[in-house]
């Protein structure tokens, strides 16, 4: 048997519903063990496992907690292959861009690297195309940033860090191991965000990923190379804005991400211990179809 063109590591909590959306799409066009995919279902209390059970050769893993880090550090247990994605439940990720990441991570191109997010708004109110409408353009998006729910490494790149420490953010802690110049945003190669239905689940989304960032800023010991701050990126999306819909657009990004600063900063206050799967329920209620 060949050896695999990449490892697929899936944390997956209470995902029946679209678990089976992730794995077809990147399955879809895979020839026969291409891809090493471990789910790692954690804390479930649906059918997930029996959902990518029924995905030929997909390795599935259950732990009784709900904890992404420890799903993380689990696949990375199991998994032989490198290079070595990590990929969110619900999002998709083809198997043509899945082959185009892997590809650039065993050319040496980089260490670590990741497709360009596409967001699905079919079906979302205004303020929520706007938002993503605004994202697009934003600094974040447009400078060699990865992460938003796909990120793969290297075999030399999984070596920058040990285990995925116990952290909200890790998406943001990867980031944080790899200056621009060792990351690949791949351009010719998207995936599928599924975003919030309504502003209060992207609100909550977005409070979590402030938590997790000022998380990670609480301990610098575990970034090396933290990306810019969200001053100079809001300051780059305003005057950056060439017409009054890019104004508007910009406007709601602004003002959904500060809602969600404040309630970040209130948990914080609050001293919640890390909003554990804190997520869009919203999206996955109404799951989009495979793209």
């Amino acid at each position: 048997m060949p050896s695999p063109l990449a490892s697929v590591v899936i944390p997956a909590h209470n995902e029946e519903r679209v678990i089976g959306r992730c794995l077809t799409a990147l399955l879809a066009d895979a020839r026969p063990h291409e891809f090493e995919v471990v789910v790692v279902a954690n804390g479930c209390t649906d059918d997930t496992t029996g959902v990518a059970r029924g995905f030929p050769g997909v390795q599935v893993e259950s732990l009784e907690t709900a904890s992404k880090h420890a799903a993380l550090n689990r696949g990375d247990a199991v998994a032989t292959a490198f290079p070595r994605i990590y990929l969110d439940a619900d999002v998709e990720l083809t198997t043509d861009a899945a082959r185009r990441t892997a590809g650039v991570l065993r050319d040496g191109q980089a260490l670590v690297a990741a497709p360009t997010p596409e967001f699905v708004l079919d079906g979302r109110p205004w303020p929520i195309r706007a938002f993503y409408r605004a994202w697009r353009r934003s600094r974040f998006l447009t400078h060699q940033v990865i992460g938003n729910g796909v990120y793969a490494l290297s075999a030399q790149g999984r070596k920058r860090f040990g285990e995925f420490p116990p952290i909200t953010g890790d998406d943001y802690f990867v980031l944080a191991q790899f200056g621009e110049h060792e990351r690949s945003a791949l351009t010719t190669s998207t995936f599928r965000i599924h975003p919030p239905r309504d502003v209060r689940s992207l609100v909550r989304v977005r409070s979590r990923v402030y938590f997790g960032n000022a998380e990670l800023d609480d301990h610098p010991d575990l970034a090396e190379d933290s990306p810019s701050g969200s001053a100079r990126s809001a300051l780059d999306l305003v005057l950056g804005c060439r017409s009054p819909t890019q104004l508007a657009d910009a406007a709601v990004y602004l003002g959904v991400n500060g809602l969600a600063k404040l309630r970040a900063r209130r948990q914080q206050r609050a001293g919640v211990n890390r909003p554990t799967w804190e997520r869009d329920d919203s999206s996955r209620s109404r799951p989009d179809p495979v793209g």
